[in-house]
């Protein structure tokens, strides 16, 4: 792959400006120390600072203040690149960072492989030009490191895990009527079984996530009828599956889930069928400052179908929800 230094030469240019947020003690730090560098002019070339002086009280007065602060700062946006900054150059601006993010998430892949494809001081001169560079300048950058990569633009992982146990006075549910179900107790279960999860980022905004487990219950207690069954309201096998595409303010998502066929007594006559379920999303965010518009499909084919506990589950149904974020986010902290 191309040595990431090659790409990563980076020195401030005179015009540049960076701003500093007062989110922790020492974020404060070192805005007063690069101050003290720039009106001494000693060593490199510094850029031009802007301190965002952030207050974080949980209070209306403290939210006031903060959003003066932040409008001080988009005029002072304006002023520099000589227009008003709209909704359409912050929708731009997430949309590269989000970008960033991705990138720099896939480039973390080449240090987890054995042995790393990418050395520690380079990956940390990458981590310091994306604060130095201009979005859309280190994305084309970054990206050139990665096509350069074996296994470019993909990431994820597989995990797996066994699990077994010698139970002994367990509690088991058992249907009870049509509403609901009674507790009983089982003197000895041997339960054993597998569970496999997966993970998989590819280019484009993809992701394909899963898990499976299959399982075996089986009753070994005292009383003769039961022993050697399956135990009740435990399906041999569980799995699900997700695929998700999301590029800027658009998400689509669509899932299936299967549960396999468990059932309802110990004396295994109820049988639960097994059952397949699909559903879709869609995600529109934002439709304009702090909205976002969220429709869900479930059951999509209308599948005639039951939980574990033999209660019928709902058809086809469509949710929607819009959310909106105002005021402060609440997570900032007194200091």
């Amino acid at each position: 792959m191309p040595h990431p230094k090659h790409y990563y030469t980076v020195s401030w240019s005179p015009d540049s400006k960076k701003v500093l947020c007062h989110d922790t003690d020492s974020t404060v730090r070192l805005y007063t120390s690069l101050r003290a560098l720039v009106r001494e002019r000693h060593g490199p070339a510094l850029p031009e600072l802007y301190f965002l002086d952030l207050l974080h009280l949980p209070t209306e007065t403290t939210a006031r203040y903060n959003l003066e602060r932040v409008r001080d700062l988009l005029a002072a946006l304006a002023h520099r690149a000589g227009h008003e900054v709209t909704d359409a150059d912050l929708r731009q601006a997430i949309a590269e960072t989000n970008d960033s993010r991705r990138l720099l998430l896939q480039l973390q892949a080449l240090r987890r492989v054995s042995p790393p494809l990418l050395g520690g001081a380079d990956a940390l001169a990458i981590n310091g030009a994306w604060s130095a560079l201009p979005s859309g300048r280190f994305n084309g950058l970054l990206r050139g490191v990665l096509e350069g990569a074996p296994g470019f633009g993909f990431s994820g992982y597989v995990e797996a895990a066994h699990f077994a146990s010698d139970t002994h006075d367990l509690i088991v549910y058992l249907k009870n009527n049509a509403s609901t179900v009674r507790a009983a107790n089982v003197s000895r279960a041997d339960i054993e079984g597998d569970e496999l999860s997966a993970r998989l980022v590819a280019p484009g905004g993809f992701t394909l996530t899963g898990a499976s487990t299959w399982m075996t219950a089986i009753d070994r207690g005292l009383v003769p009828a039961w022993n050697g069954k399956q135990l009740p309201l435990r399906p041999e096998r569980q799995s699900s599956a997700r695929l998700e595409w999301r590029h800027a303010r658009v998400a689509l998502a669509s899932n299936v889930e299967y549960l396999g066929a468990n059932y309802l007594d110990p004396y295994n006559r109820q049988r639960v069928p097994a059952r397949t379920l699909w559903g879709a999303a869609v995600e529109l965010t934002p439709l304009a400052a702090g909205a976002s518009l969220t429709v869900e499909g479930k059951n999509l084919g209308d599948v005639h179908a039951f939980d574990v506990g033999g209660y019928p589950l709902p058809g086809r149904s469509l949710f929607a929800a819009i959310e909106f974020r105002l005021g402060p986010s609440g997570r900032a902290q007194p200091e």
